[in-house]
């Protein structure tokens, strides 16, 4: 079809330009392909998994029956390509983008900028963010800061990790989130911008886990499913 075609016409030019499909193209791409309408929560982790990219969502639109997108849509073979964005930055920088790479949400603060990022100062982060910003890397998310522009970029950085480095990385963020919950507790709860309950909560229980603090993790994750289930939000409970 002509929506078909068009995508595919036009691969090399989005892919060279890192340019990604919105859920909504995605949506008429499948419909127009296969005469299929899936769920939108399984459009938007589609979206995510594949980072809304032409050159990996093609072969896999064609070739799916059963668009089960995690088993099928192979990220690994396009990392080498997309890492390529990191040229020119310095060794210092790189190890930066590793390091946030295992985080699940952004995060400005002085612990992250001095002790987990070695920054010199907090003032560090914003040059950091726009030479990011200049390779492709990241993208502007809030007033204040930026994050990876999609997570496919992300995915990259981190599978590039030998497990014993994201296992100390995680212990890290470990006592951040830690540090976090109790502030939060000490301040009745009252949130800024990164101090989101749920996020730090949900940061809490992963970075656990991947710590291999099991039992920890474990524990932690009844915790925040008790706390949601308290507020009626079924949809973290669930998780």
């Amino acid at each position: 079809s002509e929506y078909t075609d068009n995508m595919v016409r036009n691969l090399n030019g989005a892919v060279s330009r890192l340019n990604e499909l919105t859920v909504d193209d995605i949506d008429l791409w499948i419909q127009d392909a296969k005469n299929r309408t899936l769920p939108r929560k399984d459009l938007i982790g589609i979206k995510d998994y594949s980072g809304g990219l032409p050159v990996i969502l093609e072969p896999w639109i064609n070739e799916t029956t059963d668009f089960n997108y995690q088993e099928e849509i192979n990220r690994d073979n396009h990392c080498q390509q997309l890492l390529k964005l990191r040229r020119g930055l310095s060794e210092e920088d790189q190890t930066r983008l590793s390091k946030l790479s295992i985080m699940l949400y952004p995060a400005r603060d002085e612990f992250i900028a001095k002790n987990y990022l070695e920054f010199p100062t907090i003032g560090n982060f914003h040059p950091f963010d726009r030479r990011m910003e200049d390779k492709g890397i990241f993208e502007r998310v809030s007033e204040n800061t930026s994050w990876f522009k999609h997570e496919l970029i992300k995915y990259c950085f981190e599978s590039e990790l030998y497990s014993d480095e994201k296992k100390e990385y995680n212990k890290i963020l470990v006592e951040y989130y830690a540090g976090l919950k109790e502030h939060l507790h000490e301040n009745g709860n009252q949130t800024s911008e990164y101090e989101n309950r749920y996020k730090i909560d949900i940061s809490y229980c992963y970075h656990l886990h991947n710590a291999g603090l099991y039992a920890e993790s474990f524990n932690q994750n009844i915790e925040l499913a008790n706390y949601a289930v308290s507020l009626g939000d079924l949809d973290i409970a669930e998780r």
